[in-house]
């Protein structure tokens, strides 16, 4: 397996996570919306825009993406062509007596 196809695997496996980030990011920032709404009225009528919170939603799947995509690929490794994280790979080389290989990345 090459290096290109093992980045593809961890940007693919990232991608996964990204929706799941996302939308706990996007829960947190909505649950904020709607407590400074019930809590603060005047102040979030005056000063809260839509704008703003149409951006929240938008940095927040981005940032879930993000976020997820940073720690699949820093953890991933591919062991005999699966993917799998870090320490998991470690204990199967050790279970196994093997080293990894060149084209493995730890």
């Amino acid at each position: 397996m090459s290096k290109f196809s093992q980045h593809v695997q961890a940007l693919v496996e990232g991608f996964s996570w990204g929706p799941f980030v996302g939308s706990l990011i996007n829960l947190a920032a909505v649950t904020v919306e709607r407590y400074l709404r019930v809590v603060h009225p005047v102040w979030a009528n005056k000063k809260l825009r839509d704008w703003m919170l149409y951006s929240t939603a938008v940095l927040a799947w981005a940032g879930g993406i993000a976020v997820a995509e940073g720690a699949t690929v820093l953890t991933l490794s591919v062991v005999n062509g699966f993917s799998v994280p870090s320490r998991q790979a470690a204990f199967y080389w050790s279970t196994l007596g093997k080293q990894p290989s060149d084209n493995v990345r730890p």
